[in-house]
């Protein structure tokens, strides 16, 4: 996961970071950056940290939170909370009817971000329609399998906002 954080630093540069659940990841994604901007240097302003379950990131505009799934080993949700907002990013889940994340049920959303390669779009929606959600997209999307199946849940109506990621997405929440 990569923010690219909307406030400006001190030297007005802005920052933004890599979350990784294992600290093993660190140096082969700092070479992988270096390699994808031809041999250059890693961006200074990108750190690189590895988290657990719990607070992962905290500061007075910001604050992310890691929340174990099922998928497999150290597979987390994130929720992300910028400056009064607060967005949740699944991750791959085992099933939603397993362990989608309890604080969408909790708590009122803006936005999660919902994988959809996995089960199909009625079991996620099984588990939307229980959440405080105001908007939910889902992403990494196996059109192949679900395509036709989310374009008629999209079609129908919710209690939120329903749609589908897509490359270079902007959303202002």
């Amino acid at each position: 996961m990569c923010i690219d954080h909307a406030k400006k630093n001190q030297n007005n540069s802005g920052f933004a970071f890599d979350l990784l659940p294992a600290a093993r990841l660190i140096p082969p994604l700092k070479t992988w950056a270096e390699a994808c901007e031809n041999g250059r240097p890693m961006r200074k302003d990108l750190q690189l940290c590895s988290f657990s379950a719990g607070v992962a990131y905290e500061d007075e505009h910001l604050r992310i939170t890691a929340i174990p799934t099922q998928h497999c080993e150290n597979s987390y949700a994130l929720l992300v909370e910028p400056e009064g907002k607060k967005l949740l990013f699944t991750g791959d889940l085992c099933r939603p009817d397993v362990d989608f994340p309890s604080v969408a049920f909790e708590t009122e959303l803006d936005l999660i971000v919902c994988e959809l390669a996995h089960f199909s779009p009625e079991s996620c929606v099984a588990a939307f329609d229980r959440t405080k959600a105001k908007r939910v997209l889902h992403t990494h999307i196996n059109e192949s399998r679900w395509g036709d199946s989310l374009s008629a849940q999209l079609s129908l109506p919710h209690a939120y906002e329903y749609g589908a990621a897509y490359d270079g997405m902007e959303l202002v929440l």
